[in-house]
């Protein structure tokens, strides 16, 4: 486990290193924005994805609407 965490901590550290010194900032605030409109597209398809439920699921039948109490927060959140 130990070897794991130093193996995440080197590819973090990596990226760091070609964030900062081998991409322009114009470049880098691209890279942003897309991230943003990217993951929010995302979190907004499993969202719709959620409500779109058969008849013999438990969530039709009358449990909670699970979808959206997971990820309307995320999703309102992803770009703030």
């Amino acid at each position: 486990m130990h070897n794991g965490w130093v193996a995440i901590a080197a590819f973090l550290l990596l990226m760091q290193g070609i964030g900062t010194l081998l991409i322009s900032e114009s470049d880098s605030e691209q890279y942003i924005l897309f991230g943003c409109d990217g993951g929010g597209m995302v979190l907004a398809t499993l969202l719709m994805l959620s409500f779109y439920l058969g008849k013999e699921t438990q969530l039709y039948k009358g449990g909670s609407g699970g979808g959206s109490s997971v990820l309307a927060p995320q999703a309102s959140r992803i770009c703030s």
